[in-house]
């Protein structure tokens, strides 16, 4: 089977982890490390990237790079540039035609570097690390992770750098969605979830200090952190589950090898996915079972299509047979709903269960079939008309969040928002839901394409 890798850098470290076999692990460097220091240190004669650039930082100051990542970032402000530039201790200039370089001495000869210069460095030392750990492989397949602000432009950036490398480039996603990713959130849970990705990387840039130097102050750091990271996720949110497993500086490359599982060839390579239109359910859909009162949520508002939900359900033994309504509401929420259709099971005998499987189709056209696994008798409801099909329209913000559909369609979007000519969403209700901005309004349309 082929291998794919996932390749995160950040802005102290990189990380590269490896999908083989069905298997996800992260590979260490040739120090024996998981996680490799993105660190380019400049000599008379030489390069030295990683663990012995950062060793030797404080006897070559001047001629060290260190936090390239911040300057990847075509979109900073004047006031955030000046910061970085404050901040770095490798000189940064612009040069006669405005591109900014890291100034660098070489013996007694000042050379120039650019940010995208020195992520190759990075990329080549993580290619290095994986083609040791595929020799077998003529190509090495990646998908890579960057933050979530980072616009088409900076996105493109990191792309050329890691080609430049040697990484045949299969997607560039977003960190938030590879975290989520790393854990399989999403990616078979029936039902409708919101995940909050929190990251925490500033100690160091504050108080210039690497707590990593020392075991001992790392333990109790780590002590400390994990009981004031449970202490908050349990106030804040009483209701959810943390997942910490996974060591933060690696999750978001194990989040990227898993999203290169999905992928055959090379997706998006304009990265132009940040305005990427995606068809999705309009509204909620819902069923209720013959002697219940109650709606069961099965198909939430918003999901991408094609979407299939298979849900069981006991039947009593005084049932002979069982009938399924479908059901749309406006809201999850909503007081009223509309009956869709309905399906009846009929010649059953004795307690059973039933399988209710509801799908919706890349055209918005409905099936749902009932089946008594015993006998297999089945029966079913189809509705062709596109009734339930919206379209989801993405646009670039710094500020969004992320969502990922990857096991469907291996598109990781911003943002969207939401149109349809069948059965309007309503804005401000969608982008709440996604954490968006309900400012922007949008006019009715018997057009989808509009």
């Amino acid at each position: 089977m082929a291998v794919a890798f996932g390749v995160h850098l950040g802005n102290s470290s990189a990380c590269l982890a490896l999908f083989r076999d069905g298997k996800i692990d992260v590979i260490a460097n040739d120090s024996g490390d998981r996680v490799t220091p993105a660190v380019v240190s400049f000599h008379e004669n030489e390069k030295v990237v990683g663990l012995a650039a950062k060793a030797g930082l404080a006897r070559n100051l001047a001629s060290t790079v260190t936090h390239n990542k911040q300057l990847l970032n075509s979109s900073l402000s004047e006031e955030e540039y000046s910061n970085v530039v404050e901040k770095h201790l490798c000189k940064i200039i612009k040069d006669k035609d405005s591109l900014t370089k890291y100034e660098v001495k070489r013996g007694e000869k000042l050379c120039y570097f650019s940010p995208e210069e020195i992520a190759v460095c990075i990329y080549k030392k993580m290619y290095s690390i994986a083609n040791s750990s595929a020799r077998s492989e003529s190509e090495l397949r990646a998908v890579l992770c960057v933050p979530l602000y980072f616009n088409q432009t900076s996105r493109q950036t990191v792309m050329r750098s890691a080609e430049e490398a040697g990484f045949d480039v299969l997607q560039v996603v977003s960190e938030p969605s590879a975290a989520v990713l790393a854990y399989g959130i999403g990616l078979q849970d029936e039902e409708e979830l919101f995940c909050l990705v929190y990251r925490l990387g500033e100690f160091r840039q504050k108080w210039k200090l690497d707590p990593q130097e020392s075991r001992r102050s790392m333990a109790k750091l780590m002590a400390a952190a994990e009981t004031c990271k449970h202490k908050m996720v349990s106030d804040l949110f009483p209701e959810a589950t943390m997942f910490s497993s996974i060591n933060p500086d690696e999750v978001i490359a194990v989040g990227a090898a898993k999203q290169a599982s999905f992928l055959s060839c090379s997706f998006d390579p304009d990265c132009e996915h940040l305005s990427m239109e995606l068809p999705a359910v309009s509204k909620p859909i819902f069923i209720k079972l013959s002697g219940q009162s109650e709606l069961k949520y099965v198909i939430p508002e918003l999901s991408p299509v094609p979407v299939k939900r298979i849900h069981t359900y006991p039947v009593d033994s005084g049932y002979s047979e069982i009938t399924v309504e479908l059901y749309e509401k406006e809201r999850i929420d909503s007081d009223t709903s509309k009956l869709l259709g309905k399906a009846t099971l009929t010649e059953l005998n004795g307690a059973t269960q039933i399988s209710v499987e509801v799908n919706i189709n890349n055209i918005g056209g409905l099936h749902m079939t009932l089946t008594e696994p015993k006998s297999q008798i089945k029966a079913s409801l189809k509705l062709d008309a596109p009734r339930q099909l919206a379209l989801m329209r993405s646009y670039s913000s710094r500020t969004r969040p992320s969502c990922s559909f990857s096991m469907r369609s291996h598109i990781i979007p911003t943002c969207w928002k939401v149109k349809s000519g069948f059965s309007f969403v309503p804005y401000e209700d969608a982008m709440l839901q996604l954490g968006g901005d309900p400012g922007e309004s949008i006019g009715t349309s018997e057009d989808p394409e509009s």
